[in-house]
């Protein structure tokens, strides 16, 4: 697999798109492309699945509450100096650390306050804006997931 990453700007912070796209570019990325999609309560469901049916529900609630939309954009990155999952990693930051230290992250340049968090019995539900695979297999997941029977070259060496 070539040396990229995807960063998908959740539904919460779309409306910043071109803000955050220049905070992207100023940290050393390239956008190879960009795709704009619909559905993000479904893809929510499949991207989360470590939550149980009632928590993602939850999640997928706040979404309602606050009228953030179902609209997503996936945009596939690659850093000038390489190594480009774990460096999105790095740049992305916390999903909730953000809230409350003093981090030079997109999470924390683009994330929501506290104020819009949900709770689900012991879990916190975050508005972070930022999402992106955190490993090498969830990458290849979430590629089949959004590229899926397209052509899926573009992701490989050749």
């Amino acid at each position: 697999m070539k040396d990229f990453s995807i960063l998908i700007i959740k539904p919460e912070v779309i409306k910043i798109t071109e803000e955050i796209i220049k905070s992207i570019n100023r940290r050393g990325y390239k956008i190879i492309f960009r795709i704009e999609k619909n559905n993000w309560r479904n893809t929510a469901k499949k991207i989360y699945n470590e939550f149980s049916p009632k928590q993602i529900k939850t999640y997928i609630n706040g979404y309602d509450k606050h009228k953030f939309g179902d609209k997503f954009l996936i945009l596939a990155l690659k850093h000038q100096k390489g190594s480009t999952l774990k460096r999105l990693n790095e740049d992305k930051g916390n999903f909730i650390r953000y809230q409350t230290e003093n981090e030079k992250t997109l999470r924390a340049e683009f994330g929501l306050p506290k104020k819009y968090n949900l709770q689900h019995q012991e879990i916190t539900f975050v508005y972070c804006g930022i999402h992106c695979p955190q490993t090498e297999e969830e990458l290849k997941y979430q590629i089949k997931l959004f590229f899926y029977p397209t052509d899926l070259s573009i992701f490989h060496e050749g």
